[in-house]
């Protein structure tokens, strides 16, 4: 059931990933499999967020987030905690979102989970870039992309060189924004 929901939600056929999940929740809870029923209370609340239903969303990420910690899944609990951050930032609830990447960017960095690390650093640079505060937004994406590159995650790589693009826009630096631009067409159509 849990497999036929992640196939859905790949898709983005979140109502129907949404029927798989929850009729998968009592056979995790049956079987005491406490990782799996959070990986999959996590994906009701991302699937609850994308069909616009920000308090279902938050509700089934808070109990995500509870098993994680009760599990001691770190990674998994900074994942839930992007996640949150994500329904908060849907809503345009930037402070929130803020508050909760940058939760979830401690645990990725005392982990060393790179990949998750460069992601969260771009949220948080776009938290602060609808914050107003596209100064620090800045640094934020600047570091996302020496860890993409670093990681040689090029579709990452592209996004994060983007996101540098709308900063330097709203610094008022055409010419880096352009040079952003540019970089991350070129790789996108490449890869």
């Amino acid at each position: 059931l849990n497999n036929l929901g992640v196939t859905y939600f790949g898709i983005a056929y979140w109502q129907k990933a949404l029927e798989y999940y929850s009729q998968a929740i009592p056979h995790l809870k049956a079987l005491g499999n406490q990782r799996g029923e959070a990986n999959t209370l996590n994906n009701i609340g991302v699937a609850y967020n994308m069909l616009g239903e920000q308090q279902k969303a938050l509700q089934h990420l808070q109990q995500s987030l509870l098993l994680r910690r009760s599990t001691s899944d770190r990674n998994g609990e900074a994942f839930t905690l992007t996640n949150i951050g994500n329904a908060y930032s849907r809503y345009g609830e930037d402070q929130k979102a803020l508050d909760y990447y940058n939760q979830a960017q401690v645990i990725n960095h005392e982990t060393g989970n790179r990949a998750q690390e460069a992601d969260t650093l771009d949220l948080i640079g776009t938290a602060y870039s609808a914050l107003g505060q596209p100064e620090k937004a800045l640094g934020y994406h600047q570091r996302a992309l020496e860890i993409q590159r670093a990681t040689g995650n090029i579709r990452r790589e592209a996004i994060s060189l983007s996101n540098l693009g709308h900063v330097y826009n709203k610094l008022s630096q055409p010419d880096k924004a352009l040079d952003q631009f540019s970089q991350a067409l070129s790789i996108f159509r490449n890869i």
